[in-house]
């Protein structure tokens, strides 16, 4: 790059998930120029004998709600080209209690089927396929190894102050810029600069991610089961999804029997169970999550991830939105988190293409547009997931009473079940 200032119309702080699905999407249905900021290190970008990745796409999977599909589509995810497995019923169940709720592909409002309620992708997968697409848009600029150290907003424009591996010049190097998103999870350290805060309520929860394999196949089905130490997902898993590290023994099994394990637990219960050998560490799994699909027969590596809501506050200023995990991370429990990016995204293209300042991205009118667009749906999906962490995750036995009532009428209510099914795959 030169020494000279440069500009790109919109710029993309964060090459993750988010991030580069922005990118792609915008470079799809405009014409604008992008530059993707990332702070890691991208290997390789260049060459094809193997995917491009970084750190941040880790041992994960993403349940992708029915209509995220869609919206993938629109976006521009080719998913026939990526491994997924299908989600065709969810069963919902409360230990040692009778309150359950079996949702599946006709538990809709007009009682028509639908191809499935979501599909299960691993995040390695999905961030591979996106980094490499981006190397074939010419009018995207993907700068690995970078950071923003200092932002400088005009009544026009905003001017980033960059340094890094890929910066020449790092004390004189500027980007100008019509509007920045902000895609980084939440990292940024240069939000304060722009008014941003965030406010966290941890749930004093860690996440346990592990991939099992079953006795018996899965067939399509995926659990949500809510215990004393914590809600447990299992999530069917393709043969081939995850990275080979954490993949190897799953490998060797048939993939209708492997499965994501995502066991939330309080922060001290989480401490105990990562000290577990794989054996005792499987056995207590089973004893929570019942004997459905029979014995665990083999266990991958386990990850984990504290938990908490985190909001940034605002979500949009001039010439800046934060979009994903940056503007909102939420618990696991629902599988929403994912889901609610990508509706991010979605609105802020349609803001794009819709708007009457074409030629101005980051436009008063774009990001006051896109605010409208999606305040209602962060807010609803934000005090949903909280809730059935603090309905779910209290052992108080007047509140878990009512909870199994609420499961049992639920499942047998079926307006009331359509109802969340459509909240479930996505559909707002």
């Amino acid at each position: 790059m030169s020494k000279k200032d440069v500009y790109s119309d919109i710029t993309i702080s964060g090459g993750g998930i988010v991030g580069c699905l922005s990118a792609l999407a915008l470079a799809k249905h405009t014409d604008y120029t992008i530059t993707v900021i990332e702070t890691k290190a991208i290997t390789p970008l260049k060459h094809n004998e193997q995917a491009p990745t970084h750190a941040g796409f880790d041992a994960r999977v993403i349940a992708l709600a029915a209509e995220s599909i869609e919206h993938l589509k629109y976006l521009g995810v080719e998913l026939q080209n990526i491994q997924t497995q299908a989600i065709d019923s969810i069963h919902v169940s409360d230990k040692g209690h009778v309150g359950q709720v079996l949702l599946n592909k006709i538990s809709q409002a007009d009682n028509e089927s639908c191809k499935s309620l979501g599909e299960v992708i691993a995040l390695a997968d999905l961030g591979q396929y996106l980094l490499s697409e981006l190397t074939k848009h010419s009018q995207i600029n993907l700068l690995a190894e970078t950071n923003i150290q200092h932002v400088v907003r005009t009544q026009d424009s905003v001017c980033l102050n960059l340094d890094g591996a890929n910066i020449i010049n790092n004390k004189d190097h500027t980007l100008l810029t019509k509007l920045l998103l902000v895609c980084d999870g939440g990292n940024a350290t240069f939000a304060k600069q722009l008014g941003i805060n965030f406010k966290r309520t941890s749930y004093e929860q860690t996440a346990i991610i592990t991939n099992v394999i079953m006795q018996k196949p899965h067939n399509n089905q995926a659990f949500e089961r809510f215990t004393s130490q914590g809600p447990i997902a299992f999530l069917p898993m393709a043969l081939s999804s995850g990275p080979k590290a954490t993949a190897n023994k799953l490998t060797q099994s048939k993939s209708n029997k492997v499965m994501s394990v995502v066991w939330c637990a309080s922060n001290t219960k989480a401490d105990d169970l990562l000290s577990l050998s794989h054996a005792e560490f499987s056995r207590q799994l089973e004893d929570l999550f019942g004997s459905r699909l029979g014995k665990i027969q083999d266990l991958s590596s386990r990850f984990v991830y504290p938990l908490a809501l985190n909001q940034a506050e605002p979500y949009t200023t001039h010439r800046v939105a934060s979009l994903g995990n940056a503007a909102q991370s939420l618990h696991p429990i629902a599988g929403q988190g994912f889901n609610l990016g990508i509706r991010d995204v979605v609105d802020m293209v349609k803001v794009q293409l819709e708007s009457r300042t074409k030629n101005d991205p980051g436009s008063f009118h774009c990001m006051q547009q896109y605010k409208q667009l999606r305040d209602t749906d962060k807010r609803d999906t934000i005090l949903a997931t909280d809730s059935l962490v603090r309905v779910f995750s209290n052992q108080y036995w007047p509140l878990v009473l009512t909870r199994n009532l609420g499961l049992h009428v639920l499942n047998s209510f079926a307006p009331l079940k359509s109802a969340f099914t459509q909240f479930a795959i996505g559909r707002r």
